[in-house]
């Protein structure tokens, strides 16, 4: 009789338990949505087997209730347009309320990934422009949205949009110095694209003091490290430099580029953290996974202003290198 009152209270408490989890009270629910993963896997069952319809009206039942991973995926299936007809109006919509949603997420959130990316496919919205009122091209309002995934989340690619909007001055005001500041940033979380345009400025020395065998360095890096879309733009970059290369500019490059290899690994496309301090030689610092967080760690603190540019100021380097650029800390667009 004991053991049977003894159960029916442990019943008791595993049934409110997983009321709570289901509810995401209690905080027992976490950003990735794990209370609804059995209704993405339903859904990605269904897709895998070819009942799109199905898989569609889980997937749409799973973000109705939440879930990051369900919209995210749902807004890339009208994106892309393999299993049903592109819906461009859409997926916007679908990324912006995914990532407005969950605006104020940290960084060392596990779903902050998928909010980045999120954000960074709303600001293309906004540079693109699609078809549905209130989506016309606003590259303003996309640099916004690209500072939020890429400085905010640390998403690499976007940091590389918000390089090259600072560099060409479309959308918001020119600026050199955060261009550089942006393009580095991106460059040392290992991002080919803003490797070689970064090298590509290095090499060439107009805006930044040129340091020709580094920026010969990084564009190899870049091109080893480069998506199949990106080589053919990156290789003119390499072989428009090579042209006024000397032969022992080349051999040193090629080097440096081995040597960076070999200290650091051959993935030049991980997205990872860069170690702020820099060693003392040639080879840029290397770079690790961000990681959970300890149990019980604060948040992320905000740098005041004094502090981040006397900061940034000791970074202006690539390793050891110095870019030439003298950068201001972060700063939203619309703050410049």
């Amino acid at each position: 009789m004991r053991i049977s009152r003894w159960w029916r209270g442990v019943s008791g408490l595993l049934a409110v338990a997983g009321v709570l989890i289901l509810s995401g009270g209690a905080g027992a629910a976490t950003a990735l949505d794990l209370p609804i993963a059995d209704d993405y896997a339903r859904a990605e069952r269904a897709l895998r087997d070819g009942h799109v319809e199905q898989g569609l009206a889980e997937l749409e039942q799973a973000a109705r209730r939440g879930g990051i991973r369900a919209q995210h995926r749902l807004a890339n299936i009208y994106a892309e347009g393999r299993l049903v007809p592109r819906d461009d109006v859409k997926a916007c919509e679908l990324y912006g309320s995914l990532a407005d949603r969950h605006s104020q997420i940290d960084r060392t959130d596990p779903a902050a990934k998928l909010i980045s990316e999120a954000f960074r496919a709303w600001a293309m919205c906004y540079v693109k422009g699609a078809s549905g009122q209130g989506w016309e091209p606003n590259l303003g309002r996309a640099a916004l949205l690209f500072y939020q995934a890429g400085v905010m989340l640390d998403d690499a690619e976007s940091l590389h949009e918000l390089a090259k909007m600072y560099l060409t001055g479309q959308g918001i005001g020119k600026n050199n110095r955060l261009a550089v500041y942006y393009f580095f940033k991106a460059a040392r979380k290992r991002h080919p694209p803003a490797q070689a345009l970064l090298g590509s400025l290095m090499w060439e020395g107009g805006i930044i003091k040129r340091q020709a065998v580094p920026g010969l360095a990084l564009m190899l890096l870049a091109l080893e490290g480069a998506r199949l879309e990106d080589r053919g733009w990156m290789e003119g970059l390499y072989q428009d430099a090579l042209i006024t290369a000397s032969q022992d500019e080349e051999a040193e490059a090629v080097k440096l580029a081995a040597d960076w290899k070999k200290a650091y690994g051959p993935d030049s496309t991980s997205s990872t953290l860069p170690l702020m301090a820099a060693p003392a030689n040639t080879i840029p610092p290397p770079v690790r996974a961000p990681g959970a967080p300890p149990s019980g760690a604060p948040k992320q603190q905000v740098v005041s202003p004094p502090a981040a540019v006397k900061s940034i100021e000791q970074q202006n380097t690539f390793g050891t290198l110095p870019t030439g650029a003298n950068v201001p800390p972060d700063a939203s667009p619309v703050e410049r």
